[in-house]
């Protein structure tokens, strides 16, 4: 009989980890992706200065 309240507290506790788990991976990944994004945002700006600047250039000629 006593084992019996122990298994509850045992599956909501492997539960909860789970979740907390699971949250913590969805925040990695979320972060890993806006860290991707901002890398190829960072290379469309250096594209468009790279651009911008041969454009100036051949402009003063």
């Amino acid at each position: 009989m006593e084992l019996w309240g122990v298994v509850p507290i045992l599956v909501f506790g492997v539960l909860y980890i789970g979740m907390i788990a699971g949250i913590i991976a969805v925040i990695v990944i979320v972060l890993k992706r806006m860290k991707e994004r901002n890398q190829y945002l960072r290379e469309i700006r250096d594209e468009l200065r790279n651009q911008n600047r041969a454009t100036i250039a051949e402009n003063k000629k």
